[in-house]
């Protein structure tokens, strides 16, 4: 499990990526010149120590430190940063790196898109203190390993959701509504920028950049024919509620639509579904300027807006949230860097944080510290209820 979470003397953890500036002046304050009252959560047998400096960043206390091989703190011999996820959350500023399979900025339509997105992320082997193998509901896929990972384009918009998510909870904040969350993702994204490119993914815009990142609730899809000719639009709703047809190939919408019905078995888009992506700014033969849908993805969501990969995942993720919200000693957020990971519930007054794993159909090893975090494997047969969870974290230290 990767890593990126510090312990607070008094037991809590903090991940130092999402602390805004107040809550890092705040801790500063609250613990002043005392040392040792904060260390990295990536080892139980070692306390590495860290503090927040007059700059309000965080450092060591000393040199020398070795971190576990699956911590964002990790460094080689040598000194050198093991790349082990592919979407990097900056401990200093919580500003986010992404390292995609493809470039936002280029796109040629005819190009292989499909193949070039679609390339199966592979899994890093390391030494572990705990791992916990949650067997397969049907057959066996072996997974291989991949030094330096990198996001497809759903990957990339469900980071980028996780993200927002965590941002807001960690920082003692709630979304109350799909409508809320879409707004915040656009706050987030000026924060997220794709590697070796200057601008934030938030920052790009039609007119300087020719494409623009695009995140809105879906309404729907036209199809019109005209003296032969086939035109495609999704409807959107904005940001001020309207709703907009977006211009989009037949070719594109057709994949778009088999990829949907391929991830949520069939089903068809609706008031839970979402679309994002990016918006092209290309010119005809004759000379005219257009705006098209390019790289576009179609998902799920919770009824907060939570990024689902399945049918399960919204289910399990609205009796979650329904859960958390009646009680303040709960706390659920989704790491954006581990897709392993399918949430992490934290309660008040426990040492160890709750696990969530989803069940796939096929046999997946998940590492992580025992003494830290209680698995909880849901599955189509092993769905999250009150009683199961509460029970749970009975059983808690």
């Amino acid at each position: 499990m990767y890593n990126t979470k510090i312990v607070l003397q008094d037991g809590t953890t903090i991940c130092p990526g999402y602390l805004d500036k107040e809550k890092k002046e705040q801790l500063k304050n609250e613990y002043g010149t005392t040392r040792g009252y904060m260390w990295c959560g990536c080892r139980s047998d070692q306390k590495l120590f860290y503090r927040i400096a007059e700059d309000l960043k965080i450092y060591p206390e000393h040199n020398n430190y070795k971190h576990d091989r699956n911590c964002c703190r990790f460094r080689t011999d040598t000194g050198e940063e093991e790349r082990k996820t592919a979407y990097v959350v900056s401990d200093e500023d919580g500003t986010v790196t992404a390292y995609l399979k493809f470039n936002p900025k280029k796109l040629e339509f005819g190009e292989n898109v499909e193949n070039e997105e679609s390339n199966t992320e592979e899994e890093i082997t390391e030494d572990v203190e705990e791992e916990v193998v949650i067997e397969k509901e049907e057959a066996t896929t072996k997974k291989e390993s991949k030094k330096e990972p990198k996001l497809s384009l759903p990957s990339l918009i469900r980071s980028i959701n996780m993200d927002t998510y965590a941002e807001v909870i960690l920082n003692n904040k709630k979304i109350n509504s799909r409508e809320l969350f879409s707004k915040l993702v656009y706050f987030r994204m000026k924060k997220v920028k794709v590697s070796r490119m200057k601008k934030s993914i938030g920052d790009l815009t039609l007119e300087n950049d020719g494409v623009r990142f695009f995140y809105f609730p879906f309404a729907g899809l036209v199809k019109l024919e005209d003296k032969g000719l086939t035109k495609c639009y999704i409807k959107t709703i904005g940001k001020d509620g309207k709703v907009y047809n977006n211009l989009i190939f037949p070719e594109t919408l057709e994949k778009l639509k088999k990829e949907f019905f391929k991830m949520y078995g069939g089903m068809e888009p609706n008031k839970d579904t979402m679309i994002a992506g990016f918006q092209y700014y290309k010119k005809s033969k004759s000379g005219i300027k257009y705006k098209v849908l390019g790289r576009v993805h179609l998902f799920q969501t919770s009824e907060l807006g939570i990024y689902c990969r399945s049918i399960l995942e919204k289910e399990t993720f609205d009796t979650i949230c329904s859960i958390t919200f009646a009680d303040n000693k709960l706390k659920l957020w989704i790491p954006a860097d581990d897709e392993s990971i399918g949430g992490i519930i934290q309660v008040s007054n426990k040492q160890k944080d709750i696990l969530i794993l989803f069940r796939s159909n096929k046999d997946e090893r998940i590492t992580f510290d025992n003494s830290m975090y209680e698995p909880f494997v849901v599955g189509e047969n092993e769905p999250v209820t009150k009683e199961r969870l509460y029970k749970a974290i009975g059983y808690m230290e």
